[in-house]
């Protein structure tokens, strides 16, 4: 049985949202995974992962700082949008990234650590390289 079969790993998931979403004063139904609070030590923990601070937001995922606790080392880990999780194409598309990233060798190309899913959250693992953004820097809008 794989994880989007599994209704115990499901439930935990939708747990976490309601969680959230009771505590901002939102409706459950509206509030996506993403806007988890990570004040909150049930909903920083993803897997072997802490969350620890969201980094970013874009059009196709969303990227958290985060500690790998069996190799006890902090990463980027970055999840499929939640607007467009349930879209085989674009799950698809997520996953044909962190595979040619994977598979490239390149000072200046991020290397992908590890690419899976965790209660039907699709997620994929890069080094945490601290710096200036390429918005900081002036190369993206």
């Amino acid at each position: 049985m794989t994880d989007a079969q599994d209704p115990t790993l499901q439930d935990a998931t939708l747990l976490r949202f309601a969680k959230a979403a009771l505590a901002a004063g939102e409706d459950p139904q509206e509030l996506s995974w993403e806007d988890l609070d990570l004040s909150d030590p049930e909903q920083r923990r993803f897997g072997d992962y802490e969350l620890l601070e969201l980094l970013g937001r874009g059009g196709m995922g969303v990227v958290y700082r985060a500690r790998q606790e069996r190799l006890d080392r902090e990463v980027a880990i970055k999840f499929i949008a939640s607007n467009v999780a349930d879209d085989p194409g674009m799950i698809a598309k997520f996953h044909a990234e962190a595979q040619a990233a994977a598979r490239l060798h390149h000072p200046h190309i991020v290397p992908v650590f590890e690419v899976g899913s965790v209660d039907c959250l699709h997620y994929f693992t890069m080094p945490l390289l601290r710096g200036k953004t390429l918005a900081d820097v002036g190369r993206l809008p």
